[in-house]
């Protein structure tokens, strides 16, 4: 009976995070509660996916400048608004690009105004390269644990250390740099005009050298 009330928190928490955006953008168009149901609730929806809450039926919109730009380090697939690999995407046998340590996924473009960066990594979310058996991976709420359990770790296939670089006529600019990262997922206001954008994964929390990347693209 505890553990079923405990097992909804997470529920109740992304509950939470999706009434605290509906209110913001209530407040900020002076509209009552349901009239973001009515009028908003596309600007409702892609502000969720950008922080990276899962809408089974949405996949997050990438701006028509960075699907033109051209791309080197990784394939499309990086750019397609899909910020996890399910079998509601259709995408559920596809592996998230690879890249080499410290090798860069670089766009290159016109000058633009470039307004964001969304950036998701592999979190293992089904959990396969956690410590122990099936019952350590999965059972995350269980009350007991013995003395001698495997301890959680930190994704192993998630990236530890990266550098996002804005580029303009040859000048660079460094516009996030992570050291210890613990995020699944970024979405970085740059707001400049631009014409190269790069993405340095560093390092990894695992003893792979290659870095899992779902998503690289920008707004």
């Amino acid at each position: 009976m505890a553990m079923s009330s405990t097992r909804v928190m997470a529920t109740c928490g992304l509950l939470g995070q999706a009434v605290g955006k509906a209110v913001s953008i209530a407040v900020k168009n002076n509209f009552a509660p349901h009239d973001v149901y009515l009028y908003k609730i596309e600007e409702l929806q892609d502000c969720l996916l950008k922080e990276d809450c899962f809408l089974p039926s949405k996949v997050r919109k990438v701006s028509s400048v960075c699907k033109a730009a051209t791309l080197l380090g990784a394939n499309d697939n990086i750019r397609n608004g899909q910020d996890r690999i399910h079998a509601l995407y259709g995408n559920s046998g596809k592996e998230p690009n690879k890249v080499s340590e410290s090798k860069p996924i670089v766009y290159t473009f016109e000058e633009t105004e470039i307004h964001a960066v969304h950036i998701t990594f592999d979190s293992d979310l089904n959990r396969k390269t956690l410590n122990g058996d099936w019952c350590e991976r999965e059972q995350m709420t269980r009350a007991l644990r013995r003395l001698d359990s495997p301890r959680l770790c930190m994704p192993k296939t998630l990236c530890k250390e990266f550098e996002l670089i804005g580029k303009r006529n040859g000048k660079s600019k460094c516009l996030l740099s992570v050291k210890e990262n613990r995020k699944r997922s970024y979405h970085v206001f740059v707001n400049g005009v631009y014409d190269e954008l790069v993405l340095i994964p560093k390092s990894s929390w695992g003893d792979g050298k290659e870095i899992s990347v779902i998503s690289f693209d920008f707004s």
